[in-house]
């Protein structure tokens, strides 16, 4: 079973982490140091939450585990700075004195957590269609219906239902990171997300859930997706992908795909 991002709990840990950082910046604009102290301090924090945002933005190619290790990586260093900072007198920082160094040390840092963000993590950015699916394809679950372009789900029972939607063998896939991404519209349901189960060879079966991130209610056509990763000695057999509803109402599907984004190679 794979770790899911979870907004509220990531976004808690990055307010969590920076809010006393906030503070101590601000404690240093009312008490007797300068308004350099200050405006170095804030910046620095800024860029930490900035790459917490930045890290959300691209759990698709992160783990949760990675993406903590580099915001502990990120406000650890950040923190240091502010202490050295509170604890130093502005007189002996004497780089600080000049405006223009300031300036150009805050978006350095920036600079650097941006790339570092960007470029951190085992998987690349080109994402490689793995296979699609149309209404032409045999869909596994009769209670999903086809029409000219889109999958039709009617449900009428209150609780949870697993509508199965495709199975395949897929090529080698050791060392990816997989995601099931679909095109969704809802009318009246509770909630509905997808499902998708890796199949071994020795029979064991994983799952990775957008339980997370559902779509509620009634809402127009969005994009979501789900990752699952593989290390090197994974390669399932086969790759089982499901739509799971709650409550009546209904759903409809479009662009039903998978795709893939291989491990970098690291050159030794």
């Amino acid at each position: 079973m794979q770790v899911s991002w979870n907004k509220w709990g990531w976004f808690g840990g990055v307010v969590g982490g920076t809010l006393w950082m906030y503070i101590l910046s601000i404690e240093m604009l009312l008490s007797s140091k300068t308004y350099m102290h200050f405006a170095v301090g804030i910046s620095v924090t800024i860029s930490v939450s900035i790459v917490g945002y930045l890290l959300w933005c691209w759990r698709n190619r992160l783990t949760v585990g990675q993406g903590m290790r580099i915001f502990i990586c990120t406000l650890f260093p950040a923190a240091l700075c502010l202490l050295v900072l509170r604890s130093v007198p502005m007189e002996k920082l004497e780089i600080l004195h000049n405006s223009y160094w300031s300036v150009l040390c805050m978006f350095s840092f920036l600079f650097v957590q941006f790339t570092f963000s960007n470029n951190y993590g085992p998987f690349s950015k080109e994402r490689k269609l793995l296979q699609s699916f149309s209404v032409d394809d045999k869909v596994i679950d009769s209670r999903v219906k086809c029409s000219a372009n889109a999958f039709h789900i009617s449900c009428t029972g209150d609780k949870k239902e697993v509508f199965s939607l495709f199975t395949l063998v897929p090529p080698s896939l050791e060392n990816s990171a997989v995601i099931y991404e679909t095109s969704i519209k809802s009318e009246g349901i509770q909630k509905a997300y997808l499902e998708m189960w890796m199949v071994f060879p020795n029979g064991k079966k994983y799952f990775s859930r957008g339980i997370q991130n559902p779509i509620r209610g009634t809402q127009d056509w969005k994009k979501i997706s789900i990752p699952f990763l593989l290390k090197a000695s994974q390669n399932p057999s086969s790759i089982e992908l499901n739509i799971i509803v709650h409550g009546t109402g209904y759903v409809h599907l479009q662009d039903v795909a998978l795709y893939y984004r291989q491990a970098k190679v690291v050159k030794k």
